[in-house]
């Protein structure tokens, strides 16, 4: 798997966003995906990550988690 790009004290060549599935994944310890998942959203927390999501996928994450 390639580093990902580094946003602190760097150029950002590359930029992704989170689906509602990473985030799900990332909360939900049960899940497959969790520890994947909570590495991303930290590093994204952090700003080692250049990350976005939008406002249709937080409500996702809210209705999929209610």
């Amino acid at each position: 798997m390639p580093s990902m790009p580094r946003v602190k004290g760097g150029n950002v060549s590359q930029s992704v966003l989170l689906d509602a599935g990473v985030f799900i994944g990332a909360l939900l310890k049960g899940d497959p995906r969790h520890q994947e998942a909570r590495l991303l959203v930290e590093r994204a927390r952090r700003g080692e990550l250049f990350a976005c999501t939008t406002a249709g996928i937080l409500s996702e994450v809210y209705g999929a988690l209610r």
